[in-house]
């Protein structure tokens, strides 16, 4: 086949994707940018994220309250 439509990624453009998804760009601007498709890319980051090792027993989460008042302190609304 003269043009084929699937091609092998080089190894400096995985490691270009890494260091956008780096800085989070979001998805649809990596693909456009680097003119891949999205849902290879999906597959790309799903398949990365994959081989993380997953924690183990719970996680704790530090969390703070956050009011607003609306006309008046008699009307709390959470955010």
């Amino acid at each position: 086949m003269e043009n084929p439509q699937w091609q092998r990624r080089e190894k400096d453009s995985t490691v270009m994707i890494d260091r956008l998804l780096l800085e989070k760009i979001p998805l649809a601007g990596i693909a456009r940018v680097l003119k891949l498709s999205e849902s290879w890319l999906q597959g790309y980051v799903n398949q990365c994220y994959r081989v993380i090792p997953k924690p183990k027993g719970a996680l704790s989460v530090q969390m703070d309250e956050l009011w607003s008042f609306v006309n008046d302190k008699g009307n709390k609304q959470w955010v």
